[in-house]
Parts: C-alpha cells; structure tokens; sequence
C-alpha cells in the first residue's frame, strides 16, 4: 500500500488519506476489532484515524489466528511501514497495548 492509495490492506479497515499531518493507529482490546473505533471520526484535526483490524476477527475471521505477538508485530509492521511516511502515533485500549508495543 502507498500513501493516497485506495488499496486497503486487510490490517485496515479504512483506505488511507491522501495527505493527513499525521496518523493514529488504533490497537483494539482484547477480543474486539477495529469496530471498537467505528465511532471515532476517520480525522481529527488532520490527524487520520487507521482502526488495526487483527486476524480471525470481524471481517477477518477466517485468517489464522496469529499465534504470537512476535509474529503478530512483524506481520503487521511490513502493512504499516509504507503508510510511516509522516508523524504517527499508536493507541491501544487495554491488551491492545502489547500488540501495539511489540510493533512499535
């Protein structure tokens, strides 16, 4: 995927801005999906809102199950490294945050 690309990756339930000052990524808690965030806004004052949507949940359900965070994190950086192109964040919502860490 690259900025301003309508391609979504199936990590990301929303397409990608074309020019937003900075990205949130949104790591769900445990046992939900990126709907956890359905109600947030896709921008925040130029800040692009990008809900992580992780294997065998929601629209993901029939992926594998990623079986460690390790794995999980690796996955998940090589979606997410062509979108780091400008100033980003990670929150995460209760064992979100470990996902989250291990990417980071």
């Amino acid at each position: 995927m690259t900025t301003g690309s309508t391609t979504l990756s199936p990590w990301l339930v929303r397409p990608p801005a074309a020019e937003p000052r900075a990205r949130l990524f949104c790591f769900p808690f445990a046992g939900s999906g990126a709907s956890a965030f359905s109600a947030w806004p896709a921008d925040l004052d130029g800040v692009e809102v990008c809900p992580v949507q992780f294997p065998g949940r929601e629209n993901r359900l029939g992926h594998p199950h990623y079986g460690s965070y390790e794995h999980l994190a690796d996955e998940l950086a090589e979606h997410l490294a062509p979108l780091l192109d400008r100033p980003f964040a990670f929150f995460a919502h209760c064992a979100g945050a470990l996902p989250a860490y291990e990417t980071v």
